[in-house]
């Protein structure tokens, strides 16, 4: 072999080890180093290995509503070394679907699908969880890579819902205003659907409460404009919320943990703000809520927010303390170092990331590796693992 070739290859072989953070020289302090991150813990009395957790991310990929072949390679993949794997919002009817393309849980006819999903996460080592939705003023969309323009029914769309007759936005539909009796039925629905997700296996049921989706369309002052006992006052405006953790937490299992997404803060004037939804989980975890997934905006569109790493973190500190319930940091938590830091300064008890683990879904792996959490590293693996970290490099592994 030439020595200029064999040099280049030993180039690629120590890069293609070690690099992907954000730093390119971190390097985890042993055992100890990433302890809150790696150890296991009990959310409400269900141990989870570690509390690195992969959340809900729509892959709009199921146009007859099951998971897919696609679903169950996908989720089978990212339960590898993960706490939970919280499969994506999955509509509790037909209706309460964004696009025609999103997963639904609705009949018993659709459990088979959805427990090949369970199967393959709880072989991998990872708590199986579901969050479920109802798409309310947002729906009846084609998806991302269709244009996400608005669906009429002869084009295979449906007729959509808000609390009041106010559409999302620019070439959205205006939603028909939903009546106590629509009210009612979903809140139904939610609970017929995480039976249903019960029956299937999911162990964490987490409620879309976010992102402009209907739960919280009807918490926010900027779609709901109701006089009745919804809308209004604050108080009302989270009487949905209330009732339907209330009566989800009576209908299932005392094992399986309930959680919610909220948008912490819609980013626009007038809008939810954090002290809001301080209070907004309060009352949820008085209903038996065990988690609040600390996202935010959504509530119109476009909202012109700039981001950086961790700029959600606040939501999950100021909730964590001011409510007293467990709370989970999301939204550009890329590396390791960032996510165990979020956990040693206790603002939130458990961390999901999820772009990170769509384009690199072994970097969970490898860091566990690297600092010496080998049960996280399944055994097909293990050797060519152990034999990669004793190169000399002394970064974390990459693809």
């Amino acid at each position: 072999m030439p020595p200029a070739l064999k040099r280049w290859l030993m180039h690629l072989r120590r890069k293609s080890l070690y690099m992907l953070t954000s730093s390119e020289n971190w390097l985890p302090s042993g055992s100890n180093g990433l302890k809150s991150l790696f150890e296991g813990f009990q959310l409400q009395g269900k141990y989870f290995r570690n509390r690195v957790w992969v959340p809900p991310m729509c892959q709009y990929a199921a146009p007859q509503g099951a998971p897919t072949a696609w679903h169950e390679r996908h989720y089978a993949t990212l339960a590898i070394s993960s706490g939970c794997v919280v499969v994506e919002a999955t509509a509790i009817s037909s209706v309460g679907r964004v696009t025609p393309e999103d997963l639904v849980l609705d009949d018993v006819s659709l459990l088979p699908a959805h427990q090949r999903l369970v199967d393959g996460i709880r072989r991998a080592g990872a708590v199986p969880g579901i969050q479920l939705c109802h798409a309310g003023r947002k729906g009846s969309r084609s998806s991302p890579w269709r244009g996400d323009l608005s669906l009429s029914v002869k084009e295979g769309g449906w007729p959509i819902l808000g609390p009041s007759a106010i559409a999302f936005g620019e070439n959205y539909a205006v939603p028909g205003e939903m009546t106590l009796g629509d009210i009612q039925q979903t809140i139904r629905q939610f609970v017929e659907s995480a039976q249903l997700a019960e029956r299937a296996g999911y162990e964490v049921i987490e409620v879309h409460g976010g992102h402009g989706r209907l739960v919280h369309s009807l918490l926010s002052p900027i779609s709901n404009l109701r006089t009745d006992s919804y809308g209004g006052s604050f108080e009302n405006r989270c009487l949905y919320a209330v009732e339907l953790a209330r009566t989800l937490r009576s209908a299932l299992r005392a094992d399986t943990i309930l959680a919610f997404r909220l948008s912490c803060v819609d980013w626009v004037n007038n809008g939810i703000a954090l002290e809001d939804s301080v209070q907004l989980s309060r009352l949820l975890g008085i209903e038996g809520v065990a988690l609040i997934d600390c996202s935010s905006g959504g509530i119109v569109s476009p909202i012109l927010k700039k981001t950086h790493p961790g700029y959600q973190v606040q939501f999950s500190n100021a909730i964590k303390v001011g409510a007293g319930i467990a709370t989970a940091a999301v939204g550009e938590i890329f590396t390791i170092e960032l996510s165990e830091s979020i956990l040693e300064s206790a603002q939130a008890d458990v961390i999901m990331m999820g772009r990170r683990s769509l384009i690199d879904p072994t970097y969970l792996m490898r860091c566990a590796a690297l600092a010496g959490y080998w049960d996280l590293v399944p055994l097909p693996y293990r050797r060519a693992m152990e034999r990669l970290l004793r190169a000399e490099i002394q970064l974390v592994p990459e693809l």
